[in-house]
């Protein structure tokens, strides 16, 4: 899947798109490095500051490591990956901590959510994928045969092994994996102790030290003006965001994407972009698919909720930001 490039940095020199989460006194003695590679579908960006160059190094290139061995598990392209494995004989059994850890965390968020989240969709997303090669929409049968292969209940788990309980089923996580990585790339570089980072891996998150205040500034994409660059400012003070769009990936004009309703097995028809702000990056990730499927009136009650940010374009262009009740006045878009 192409690098859905919705994130872009408002601030855009090297070692200075954190500056203001140290002091002045702090800064004349950071050392700045990054590290670019592709991966995920997109490429990765890691920024971070330290004033032991030879162990920011080593810490950077440690996550560079830790990524790599995150996507030979989860790929979907790598046929010798763990969840490629999986996909095919239905079952797996062996070492994959990321995919096992990964799984019980997507069965977490499904649980609670009703399974609006869903990591058993790749079936469907397939059918809409060879319907668009093929230039037709697949026929209602057709996607009302497959919607019986999405049920994330149907991931049997032990200690050890993974395994399908019906036949046809199958794993995709993309929808939960750019978040998930950020996570844990930010926590390898908290261990080298690093305190000052940014980490884009398609979605993003980042390392302030304690007490500090972090005004980086992000504009999500307008989907209605996207040749413009121009989008609503947000800084989300240290927090992660993550976003997802009807914009990049689409089957049939815009109505429908690669976000679809597991119940269904179509797109829903209430936003064309939606932007979480929460404190872990995964949830974030996982949380753009839920605020998809829930109509206006319903997106109140489900920041209180979860406890996150949202910023949504609905289909319309018309933007708005909904704080959780327990911070109605948290001021994280500044403008829109």
């Amino acid at each position: 899947m192409k690098r859905r490039q919705w994130l872009c940095t408002v601030l855009g020199a090297a070692g200075t798109s954190l500056a203001s989460a140290t002091t002045k006194q702090t800064q004349n003695t950071l050392v700045w490095r990054q590290r670019v590679m592709m991966g995920f579908g997109t490429t990765v960006w890691l920024q971070a500051a330290h004033h032991d160059t030879q162990e920011l190094e080593k810490a950077l290139s440690s996550c560079v490591a830790l990524l790599h061995d995150i996507e030979r598990e989860l790929s979907l392209y790598l046929p010798s990956s763990a969840l490629c494995r999986l996909n095919a004989a239905g079952s797996f059994q062996g070492t994959a901590p990321h995919l096992f850890r990964m799984l019980k965390i997507a069965n977490n968020i499904s649980s609670q959510c009703n399974g609006m989240f869903d990591v058993t969709m790749q079936p469907l997303w397939q059918v809409w994928r060879a319907a668009h090669e093929d230039g037709n929409e697949p026929s209602a049968k057709l996607i009302d045969t497959t919607c019986q292969l999405v049920n994330w209940r149907g991931i049997a788990m032990s200690q050890d092994t993974i395994k399908f309980k019906r036949k046809g089923m199958s794993v995709s996580l993309n929808g939960i994996a750019q978040g998930y990585a950020a996570d844990q790339v930010r926590i390898q570089l908290a261990s080298y102790g690093i305190q000052t980072a940014r980490i884009d891996t398609g979605e993003t998150t980042s390392l302030q030290p304690i007490g500090s205040v972090n005004s980086e500034s992000f504009f999500i994409e307008d989907r209605f003006n996207m040749a413009s660059g121009t989008g609503p400012v947000v800084v989300p003070n240290g927090r992660a965001m993550a976003t997802s769009s009807d914009a990049h990936t689409t089957f049939f004009s815009h109505h429908e994407h690669h976000i679809l309703q597991p119940q269904t097995g179509h797109s829903p028809h209430y936003w064309a972009s939606v932007t979480v702000i929460a404190n872990s990056c995964t949830l974030a990730d996982a949380l753009t698919k839920v605020f998809f499927m829930l109509p206006p009136q319903q997106i109140q009650a489900a920041t209180d909720r979860w406890g996150v940010a949202v910023v949504l374009q609905n289909k319309y262009g018309h933007w708005q930001q909904v704080n959780p009740t327990s911070h109605m006045n948290l001021k994280l878009v500044e403008q829109i």
